[in-house]
């Protein structure tokens, strides 16, 4: 009895497990939606939904069952019969799983020798030409176009023009979708540099040295690097226009001895009187008033020099992109530096003013 016991229990635990194992493997993320397409006056017509076929209107009506991963899995239905206009409409996003939606159409019969023509772009507000005649912007729709075929051109600016010829049957809508293709424009960049020699990066790829023409540029900003040993390094932007060669010479700093040519702080340095010969960490950097960009964060030595005055010597403690200003007086040399001068000057004015009234005096007395 034992026996018997123990093997139904096995057995009910195996049931268990193969009913179960469909359940707990599932993990399935699509779900099911219908659409009920209704269009009471015509039987027969075929369903499209985004120009796939899903079956034809029996009854006055057509439930079209769909599975997707897709919260909106289409976008538009089409109703199409012989003798009569297409008929469209805009499919809504289902309400959940399992849930209906309803669509309710109308057919036209096509009495006329005319259809329709549905213009769609990407990117779309491109400007559309019909047969040289008829203008406008992407999405729109054309009605009561006569059959036959007929040009289409879709153009907007920075892509390329799209033309087809299309034919339009009688009572059918033709649908036209023109991807537009990025259109490229391409520059000349001539690159020089003082001096000459530096290596020549734009947008991170290396081109050569300087100087340097380069044609095929794509229109537009790009980052222009130039690269010399002893040199700091120039990085800018460049903007390239089309068909147009784009001159640009650069001046590159000497980095040999100058602490922190890599750096961000900047210094502003004035003197009065002005145009004072400036170095910093004894590097020559021009005459005063002058920017001095590209210094590392530290102390760094500032020397000023003009003539007559006292040179001017300091230490300036920069953060990184800091940007410091400073306004220096400088200060006269001492009046006894230059007193002997003014004395031998003074003495030979005198000598020489004298001189006319000794020689006046000596022939009088002859």
């Amino acid at each position: 009895m034992q026996f018997v016991c123990s093997h139904f229990l096995v057995l009910v635990i195996l049931v268990c497990l193969c009913c179960t194992a469909p359940v707990m493997g599932a993990n399935n993320p699509e779900e099911v939606y219908f659409y009920d397409i209704y269009a009471a006056n015509v039987n027969g017509a075929a369903v499209y939904f985004d120009g796939e076929y899903m079956g034809n209107i029996s009854n006055g009506g057509l439930t079209v069952r769909v599975i997707s991963e897709k919260t909106r899995p289409y976008y538009r239905v089409k109703l199409a019969k012989d003798g009569y206009r297409d008929a469209l409409a805009l499919l809504p996003e289902p309400a959940g799983n399992l849930q209906h939606v309803s669509i309710f159409l109308t057919m036209t019969p096509s009495s006329s020798r005319t259809g329709t023509i549905s213009l769609s772009s990407s990117p779309s507000g491109a400007h559309y030409l019909l047969d040289e005649e008829t203008e406008g912007g992407t999405p729109d729709t054309l009605s009561d176009i006569p059959a036959g075929t007929h040009t289409v051109t879709i153009t907007r600016e920075g892509y390329k023009t799209w033309t087809d010829v299309i034919t339009v049957e009688a009572g059918n809508t033709t649908e036209v979708f023109a991807p537009l293709a990025k259109e490229r424009a391409f520059g000349t960049l001539s690159l020089n540099s003082d001096p000459t020699g530096a290596e020549i990066y734009i947008d991170r790829w290396q081109y050569g040295t300087t100087p340097m023409t380069i044609g095929g540029i794509a229109a537009g900003t790009h980052t222009v690097e130039l690269k010399k040993d002893g040199f700091t390094d120039v990085t800018t932007s460049v903007t390239v226009t089309e068909n147009t060669v784009t001159p640009v010479t650069y001046t590159m700093k000497p980095s040999d001895g100058l602490a922190g040519t890599s750096g961000t702080a900047t210094l502003i340095l004035s003197s009065s009187p002005a145009g004072a010969m400036t170095s910093i960490d004894e590097v020559p950097r021009g005459m005063t008033p002058v920017t001095v960009t590209g210094l590392s964060a530290g102390v760094h030595q500032v020397k000023l020099t003009d003539t007559g005055h006292e040179d001017y010597l300091d230490s300036v403690s920069l953060s990184d992109g800091e940007t410091r200003t400073l306004d220096i007086t400088m200060e006269p040399l001492p009046a006894s530096e230059y007193a002997p001068l003014s004395m031998i000057s003074l003495i030979v004015s005198l000598a020489a003013a004298a001189l006319p009234a000794v020689c006046s005096s000596r022939k009088k007395s002859r």
